[in-house]
This record gives C-alpha cells, sequence and structure tokens, in this order.
C-alpha cells in the first residue's frame, strides 16, 4: 500500500513539474484596443487585437491584424482570392512607436475555399529560458481547398529579433480509424536552438492541431 502511494505521489509531482513551469514563464501582458494604440502605430488589414508588455528590451507592442478575402488585380483577371495575417512588433520610447519586425503570410489567387486567420486563444508571451527576453508566440492557418483535407498550421516565435517556424497540417478524424493530418516540422532555429522553446512549440500544436475553423 505504502508503495503504492509513493508512486501515485511520484507521478503527481512529475506532473506538476511539466505544467507549471510553462504557465509560470507568461509573461504579464496588457490588452490593448484599436482605439488605446498609439497614433505612431500603423498596421495593414483588419486589426484583431494587440497586446503590450515589458522585457529588457523595453515596452513593447505585438498587433495582429488579418485582410480577410480581398482580390488583386492578377485575382480580378483570373477569378480568383486571396487573404493574409500580419503581426506587428513596436518597441515604444516616449511617445513614438518604432518597428521591430514584421511577420507577414498570404494565401495568394485561390480558386477555391480559402483560409488565413489567427487561431483563436493561441497567442502567448512567455519567457521559457528566463533571459527576461520575452517570446512571442503566433499561430495561425491558412489553406486554399475544394475538399475536406487539413488546414496548414504555422507556429511562429520571435525572440527579440530571432525568428523560429513550425510548420505542419492540422489534424482531422475522418473516422476512428483514419486520420488525415497531424504531422510536423521544425526549422533550424527551432532544432538547433534552446530545447525548451521547442517543447513549448509542441505543446501548443498538440493543443491546437484537432480544431479548424471554417474557412474564410
Amino acid at each position: 500500500m505504502l508503495t503504492r502511494y509513493l508512486l501515485l505521489f511520484l507521478y503527481a509531482t512529475l506532473f506538476i513539474q511539466c505544467i507549471i513551469p510553462a504557465a509560470a514563464a507568461q509573461m504579464a501582458t496588457t490588452e490593448l484596443t484599436k482605439a488605446t494604440l498609439p497614433t505612431s502605430i500603423k498596421y495593414k488589414g483588419k486589426f484583431i487585437d494587440a497586446f503590450q508588455y515589458k522585457d529588457t528590451l523595453g515596452r513593447n507592442i505585438i498587433v495582429r491584424s488579418e485582410t480577410g478575402i480581398f482580390r488583386t488585380k492578377a485575382d480580378v483577371d483570373s477569378g480568383t482570392n486571396s487573404a493574409g495575417v500580419y503581426a506587428y512588433r513596436y518597441t515604444l520610447k516616449d511617445d513614438s512607436a518604432m518597428l521591430a519586425w514584421s511577420m507577414i503570410d498570404f494565401v495568394k489567387q485561390c480558386e477555391l475555399d480559402i483560409t488565413a486567420n489567427f487561431v483563436l486563444n493561441a497567442f502567448s508571451v512567455t519567457d521559457l529560458d528566463k533571459d527576461s527576453i520575452a517570446e512571442v508566440w503566433l499561430v495561425y492557418q491558412t489553406s486554399c481547398r475544394g475538399d475536406v483535407s487539413p488546414n496548414t498550421m504555422k507556429i511562429i516565435m520571435y525572440e527579440g529579433d530571432k525568428k523560429y517556424r513550425m510548420t505542419g497540417l492540422r489534424k482531422i478524424q475522418l473516422s476512428p480509424s483514419e486520420v488525415l493530418g497531424g504531422k510536423y516540422k521544425f526549422d533550424d532555429s527551432f532544432l538547433n536552438g534552446n530545447a525548451i522553446f521547442k517543447n513549448y512549440a509542441k505543446e501548443l500544436w498538440k493543443k491546437n492541431e484537432a480544431n479548424q475553423d471554417d474557412p474564410l
């Protein structure tokens, strides 16, 4: 009986050790509205959300936006559609904001159902390696499809100006025995970087891989 309780205690301890570090590494953020953004911050597309945080690099604001479906001249000529996502990091100094980096991705000239949007509730700002430089996590999906097939999902992480990328297909359960998608790959920044980043990316992927949103 004592051995059983000891094993249960050890399992519980290991579980807590796995969960608490990621939760404890979340940095404090303040959500901003479109109206409360500094006027010097510029972005393209439709405003989705914005968050302010502070790290050793200073005061920072992340802005996320999406284009929705739009048509370029090439789209008009070919009868197709395009859509895209944007993310920006601005650093604040006094009353001015300077662009530190921007992330842009598009689905272009799609003849079928088109998707390009951020995954709900997947944004986070962390300091996993405890170096006082924030890691910004962006999770979004894209597709151009006319059948039941998985959307592409990408997890982009920035630590300072360094960019990390994880790309794969979201999971669709067609039947109890048939699954589409679910596989992913890391870029060299993840593969050669701190393992704690890769492990957190895997957690994000697992949490979001099976929840596909409808196309735009």
